[in-house]
């Protein structure tokens, strides 16, 4: 668990996968308030590179 913060162009094209009818996801933003309301797009992940 833990904060993701992406750049908007990195989403935009997966974001009406977890969209629900009626919402404007790209135009209003989205907040989970909590793990539950969280939604995964299908096919992505979050990967960490150290160095």
């Amino acid at each position: 668990d833990g904060l993701v913060v992406t750049n908007h162009h990195c989403v935009r094209g997966r974001v009406p996968a977890v969209a629900r009818p009626g919402e404007r996801l790209l135009d209003d933003g989205f907040f989970a308030t909590d793990l539950a309301d969280e939604r995964r797009i299908p096919g992505y992940y979050a990967d960490q590179l150290l160095a």
